[in-house]
């Protein structure tokens, strides 16, 4: 029988682009994420995301799991696209463009699983709605929470957290 192997997905807005302080410093209005640039202008949620992210890389496959604010049938779908990987070229140069996959807000992350069936797939991401369709897909879901609470799910703060626990099961 053949072993799997693992994969890691990581979420974008609130994992490794700071989405809350992007509205918060912007104009306090949840609807300027529709307006161009906004995700090209996020600041890191932490220093040295692309040091991490090289760290995790030597440690399992990578891949970036991110979702747009629109349908893919919006005009404003594809700058959305466009802004996340400007984003990613910045702060995360390793990651190659086969191993982003951005999704439109109509589809569900947890469909992304069974497009892995000879890997465990596990996704970080601070939305737990993400995490419970992930998880019912077959995957694992690791919440990322500012604070450790008690939840259903494996919690880290932070990619030095992250790396750690997967330090310790991979």
């Amino acid at each position: 029988m053949k072993t799997k192997r693992t994969m890691l997905f990581i979420d974008m807005d609130g994992v490794l682009a700071d989405f809350e302080r992007g509205i918060n410093e912007g104009t306090g209005d949840i609807n300027q994420m529709f307006e161009k640039n906004f995700f090209r202008k996020l600041e890191p949620m932490e220093e040295d995301i692309a040091g991490k992210i090289e760290k995790l890389q030597e440690l399992t496959k990578v891949k970036i799991l991110s979702k747009t604010c629109v349908e893919r049938n919006d005009k404003r779908f594809a700058g959305q696209v466009a802004d996340k990987k400007y984003w990613l070229m910045r702060f995360a140069p390793t990651v190659k463009d086969e191993d982003i996959i951005i999704q439109s807000t109509d589809e569900s992350k947890g469909s992304i699983v069974k497009e892995f069936p000879d890997f465990h797939c596990i996704l970080v991401d601070d939305y737990s709605l993400n995490l419970v369709e992930w998880e019912l897909a077959g995957g694992i879901g690791i919440k990322k929470a500012k604070r450790h609470k008690n939840r259903s799910f494996a919690q880290v703060r932070n990619l030095k957290e992250l790396i750690l626990l997967l330090e310790n099961i991979l």
